[in-house]
């Protein structure tokens, strides 16, 4: 057989192999639209900085980025969807620090794990605060705690989901201020808070300042205290300065995929997400809104994870939340 005639040979094997199933050549990624599911309500901060990202990612990945909001449970109906979609990199989202660190901790049957999750890295990071209606009659932190004291179980504070970060930062001030019997109401995100405080099914919101900035800016809300100062914010106090020191949560958002994320398709998305991070379109869109563009990759972010879950276990326990 001469060389010629093996070459041949060779070629037309491959072509035939090439044609059956399961030996189609592989498509460089991304070849089609990536769903995004965004794991809050339509309005409020997950959501905003996920439509953000998306906006940016369509121009880097060169293909479509559906949003699809899947709220609920703090987190947990959209995790799991994520959680349980095909890890090729065609569904990917954006989750709270809420449902990453304090639900696993507090909760014993959540629907999902972090391990069966692939962490593509944190993409923003942001203060969380109190707030009351413009028109309620504490102008500060201290009047509020001197109320609750003396009107036990006549407050109602509007947190999310009964396990996130607003519901723990209500709780760890509640404890700071001495035991305060203040009722919380549990919601599905940023934008149902504001609609119960203003509406007065609620006179308390803990929420991210974020999700309440247009209401600021239209002096529709107050806000009490912070967790962290934010520049263009510099007369509302944090929670140190407003006498109740020590009273933080996590504060970020991070994107995931299913776990068992091909290499290259990692290597893809974060990225892409960290160079979304850096545009100064984005960083401006978000500093609008209260909302820091800080892209910290899957290795750093997973060993602050594991920190973080060291500090929030400790505070809960204080809290009376977990034994």
């Amino acid at each position: 057989m001469t060389k010629m005639i093996r070459v041949i040979l060779f070629v037309g094997f491959s072509l035939i192999m090439l044609a059956l199933p399961g030996h189609t050549a592989e498509k460089a990624y991304p070849s089609r639209s990536i769903e995004f599911i965004i794991t809050y309500e339509p309005g409020g901060n997950t959501d905003i900085l996920s439509r953000v990202y998306i906006e940016e990612l369509k121009n880097i990945l060169k293909v479509p980025i559906i949003p699809v909001n899947k709220p609920g449970a703090g987190g947990a109906i959209g995790t799991t969807y994520i959680m349980n979609a095909k890890s090729d990199g065609y569904t990917i989202g954006a989750v709270s620090a809420g449902a990453m660190v304090i639900s696993p901790i507090i909760e014993a049957k959540l629907p999902y794990k972090r391990s069966d999750l692939t962490m593509i890295g944190q993409i923003v990071n942001f203060p969380f605060g109190i707030f009351v209606r413009a028109d309620a009659p504490w102008k500060n932190l201290k009047e509020l705690a001197d109320y609750a004291k003396a009107n036990p179980g006549k407050l109602r504070g509007a947190v999310g989901g009964p396990t996130g970060a607003p519901a723990l930062l209500l709780e760890a001030f509640k404890m700071q201020a001495g035991g305060l019997n203040i009722i919380n109401i549990p919601s599905k995100g940023g934008a149902s808070m504001a609609t119960a405080i203003l509406g007065g099914n609620t006179e308390i919101c803990s929420d991210t300042v974020s999700a309440e900035a247009n209401l600021l800016k239209a002096g529709r809300v107050r806000g009490l205290a912070i967790t962290d100062k934010f520049p263009s914010l510099p007369d509302l106090p944090t929670f140190e300065e407003a006498g109740f020191p020590g009273i933080t949560v996590p504060s970020w958002n991070a994107a995931i995929a299913p776990k068992g994320l091909p290499k290259n398709v990692m290597d893809k998305l974060v990225a892409a997400f960290e160079k979304a991070a850096k545009s100064q379109k984005v960083v401006e869109r978000l500093n609008k809104q209260f909302i820091n563009a800080d892209f910290v990759g899957p290795e750093a972010f997973t060993k602050r994870l594991v920190q973080e879950d060291a500090a929030i276990r400790e505070i809960v326990k204080k809290l009376g939340l977990i034994k």
